[in-house]
């Protein structure tokens, strides 16, 4: 099991009254409409720099030589100056100023945090020495006993050198009684050196690090950064901001078990220092520190920087709960772990959760072999999925390659919103309920919330001139915080397998994929009333080894068969129980920002099981163009509807607005640039052209032969005059449908002559009842709108499931039949296994 992000995570955010209104572009041309009535209340969806990968298909720049293969095996890097502004936009009301932040985060440790005596004499220490008081700028003036701080230039060439030089001084100074001088980190300047990350390319170069890395010279790794720096260099306290924010989100990246970051900005005109802390909720920072002098605050920064190069791991915002690992090579794990647990639900069988979970004798192991899946950016969810496997044994982390027992499983790790119902209910639920074609739950713990875990102790807002500032900033902190808390959960799941947005499957295995996680989605919400809500290439998976099933009864009527899912759909994080919720969907807006429907994505209609629909649509879309192969000179051009070296990049990067128009436009209304976007499919992929054509006319398709956004009807009210819609006819729409018909009446003796394939067996099974014509069953008047339960007038959700399980497993049919080129063979399947087949030869 994988969890999804390759294009973007969940995202959320709390209620925006102006996206209750109709946007201006409103609906598809096609469409007249006149709206009416309240909107229903949703949570805006935000872009975040989850939404820009790790890693992603490189641009393409004509006859550029440095350029060249396909996005398979060159990267480009993330850039900074695209992901600045959305971690902007995610910090943005939720970043706050704590006037006891020090004592809260920094000196929180009685042991490391050496008091004021201890900062003077630390002090005294360096103006002890002539030469390092002179490269600290540190001086006593025995008249006031006062010790005064006075760097010689704070422009960016000089001040970083001198922070560290002092910084250094600080932490190496040695008083009676400190126990962890071994404990040596060191700061060092990074402003000329890019740091290096094994899991992101990039070139941000912090101002200065805490590490523990002891040289001098570089080359230095994001893995081993403790804290980062950052000197104003535009005088903005802000623009510091963001780019401390920046820096906090490579640690996150390269560091897999790290919760919260520590950071500190400092002032080129002043000095003045302040202090900041990371996590999944938001930044909180301290107030200006002027270290002037002692008589203001040099002796709390003295204190902040010597406690900060002695705190232990878990203070400097490591999750080590449940976990071992090779201390010997680090003070914090980084590459490998064993997870360690007490509580299993489902060891045997892997089918089915058991109700009552076994105790096992000894604590059981999950070695945590390799990091499957990394969610960049940093207010949301933060998931990690790691792939490992099951063990007793007592082996060490260091000899765990040796151990081939256990069963291969995922580990996921992820910040739970605490108002919404833990991604382990939801799978609790669906296992009561028979549920197929989903993951299996082996176990799920909790570590505690960001309130009291990661902000320790009540929020005093900074000084302000009048109480009353203070008393709103503290309500406003104490409100975003009751919203926006979160825990971190880790689960255990099985069985394991490929996100379809990997490059290495084959369009048969990427297919059978979307079968089995129609499916899954369809017993999800059909049997246990569960509405998934995060369609993306990477929360469906596909299998190696198949799950072996029967059909739920509401599914199909044949009991009897036992069919192979050669995939599953995943991640239930923002899945929602519609029995709970009410109706069939769920009023807040969340999904993988490029797959959201579009009526969703515009607030105009609560989340329901048609858009979900919709999402597989443009998930298929998105397989079967990326990653893109590298364009020839002469098929690129100025002003094409779709960019030849990145498709559908509006999806991933534009605004709500645009992207919903986009949509709106080019997938529905017009079917000459939909055609187009099927002319960038990659090679291999043409048989998936059909089934998106198909998918279109499921989704949109009207009686009068086009297809048109058709807006939901209020409860009650079938067709009120006010909401009149009027469907203008499209030549080019109704010969698209009538070469749908002609491509069905081909897949119709394609059926008939040749293999009857186990997966075509089973979306016949499901999608027995079908009439011949219910793709197009409608009404005929001129004015109409969907039903809550509809995904087209007069077609219910399980009926346009059937049709859509119909088109996938003609799909699979027609790749089967091409599999003599060796597209659609399965790794290991051998010519005379099919060509067995083919004969209807028993195994």
């Amino acid at each position: 099991m994988v969890n999804g992000g390759s294009t973007g995570e969940m995202v959320e955010g709390p209620p925006t009254p102006s996206r209750d209104r109709a946007l201006p572009w409103s609906a598809p041309p096609v469409l007249g409409l006149k709206r009416r009535g309240p909107q229903p209340q949703s949570t805006p969806v935000r872009q975040k720099a989850s939404c820009l990968p790790i890693s992603e298909p490189p641009p393409n720049y004509g006859n550029d030589s440095t350029l060249t293969g396909s996005s398979s095996t060159s990267k480009r890097r993330r850039l900074n100056s695209q992901v600045q502004p959305l971690l902007r936009a995610e910090l943005h009301n939720c970043t706050f100023r704590s006037f006891h932040f020090l004592e809260q985060f920094q000196l929180i440790n009685s042991i490391t945090d050496i008091g004021d005596i201890n900062a003077q004499r630390v002090l005294e220490n360096i103006v002890d020495d002539e030469s390092l008081a002179a490269i600290c700028a540190i001086r006593f003036n025995v008249t006031t006993s006062i010790y005064t701080c006075l760097p010689r230039s704070y422009s960016g060439a000089q001040f970083p050198q001198w922070f560290c030089k002092f910084a250094n001084a600080v932490t190496m100074a040695d008083l009676e009684g400190d126990n962890h001088s071994s404990r040596r980190r060191s700061w060092i300047v990074t402003k000329d050196y890019a740091l290096i990350c094994n899991r992101n390319e990039t070139l941000i170069r912090p101002d200065f690090i805490l590490t523990t890395e002891l040289s001098t010279t570089g080359p230095y790794s994001w893995g081993h950064v403790l804290a980062v720096g950052e000197h104003e260099s535009k005088g903005s306290h802000d623009h510091g901001l963001s780019q401390l924010a920046s820096y906090a989100e490579q640690v996150f990246i390269a560091q897999p078990f790290r919760v919260a970051v520590f950071g500190l900005i400092t002032s080129n005109s002043s000095p003045v220092v302040t202090f900041w802390s990371f996590d999944r909720a938001g930044a909180i920072g301290s107030a200006n520190l002027n270290y002037r002098s002692t008589g203001q605050h040099l002796n709390k920064l003295v204190r902040c920087l010597h406690s900060m190069s002695r705190l232990p791991v878990n203070l400097l915002g490591f999750h080590l709960e449940d976990l071992t690992w090779d201390s010997s090579s680090s003070e914090y794990p980084l590459q490998e772990a064993t997870l360690n647990i007490n509580k299993v639900v489902g060891l045997a069988g892997l089918g089915t959760a058991s109700p009552s979970p076994p105790k096992p004798k000894q604590p059981t192991s999950i070695v945590l072999k390799r990091l499957l899946f990394n969610a960049p950016g940093l207010v949301g969810r933060g998931t990690r999925v790691w792939e490992g496997f099951v063990s007793n044994t007592e082996s060490k982390i260091s000899n765990a390659s040796a151990v081939s027992e256990g069963t291969s499983v995922a580990v996921k790790f992820s910040w739970r919103n605490t108002l919404r119902t833990p991604e382990s209910s939801i799978y609790e639920l669906a296992s009561s309920k028979g549920v197929v074609g989903i993951p299996s739950l082996i176990h799920s713990s909790s570590y505690g919330h960001i309130s009291n875990i990661l902000r320790p102790g009540p929020f005093t807002p900074v000084l302000s001139s009048t109480q009353s500032i203070l008393d709103t900033e503290k309500e406003r902190y104490d409100s975003y915080i009751a919203c926006h808390d979160r825990m971190l959960t880790v689960m255990v799941l099985a069985p394991i397998g490929t996100p379809i947005s990997k490059p290495t499957l084959t369009p048969l295995e990427i297919a059978q994929a979307l079968l089995a996680g129609l499916i899954g989605h369809a017993s999800l919400f059909f049997q246990a009333g569960i509405l998934h809500r995060d369609l993306s290439p990477n929360n469906i998976i596909a299998l190696k080894q198949p799950i072996r099933t029967a059909l739920p009864t509401l599914l199909s009527q044949n009991q009897t068969h036992i069919y192979n899912l050669y995939g599953c759909l995943i991640d239930l994080d923002y899945a929602v129980d519609t029995h709970i919720n009410g109706a069939s969907g769920a009023a807040d807006r969340t999904g993988t920002y490029p797959f959201i429907a579009i009526n969703v994505l515009t607030s105009q209609e609560i989340h329901r099981y048609r858009h979900d629909l919709e999402s597989f649509l443009y998930v298929l879309l998105w397989v079967c163009c990326y990653p893109v192969q590298t364009p020839t000179a002469s098929s690129t051009s100025p002003g094409q509807s779709w960019p030849t070296h990145d498709p559908l990049g509006l999806w991933r990067d534009g605004g709500i607005d645009q992207v919903a128009s986009d949509k709106s436009r080019k997938i529905v209304s017009q079917v000459d640039a939909f055609n187009r976007l099927l002319e960038r499919f990659r090679p291999g992929f043409e048989a998936f052209k059909q089934a998106a054509r198909e998918l279109r006319l499921i989704l949109w398709a009207t009686p009068g032969g086009v297809c048109a956004l058709i807006p939901e009807r209020e409860s009650g009210n079938p067709a009120a005059e006010d909401d009149e819609v009027v469907v203008e006819g499209d030549e080019d729409d109704k010969e698209a449908k009538e070469d749908v018909e002609e491509d069905s009446q081909e897949d119709d003796e394609l059926q008939q002559y040749s293999l009857r394939n186990e997966e075509f067996d089973l979306a016949d099974a499901i999608a027995d009842g079908i009439t011949n014509d219910a793709s197009l069953t409608l009404h005929q008047e001129d004015t109409w709108r969907l039903g809550p339960e509809e995904v087209r007038v007069g077609v219910s959700n399980l009926q346009a499931f059937k049709e859509v399980t119909r088109v996938f497993g003609q799909l699979i049919s027609r790749l089967k039949q091409k599999g003599g080129s060796g597209m659609g063979q399965r790794l290991g399947e051998s010519k005379g296994g099919r060509a067995r087949a083919r004969r209807k030869i028993p195994e």
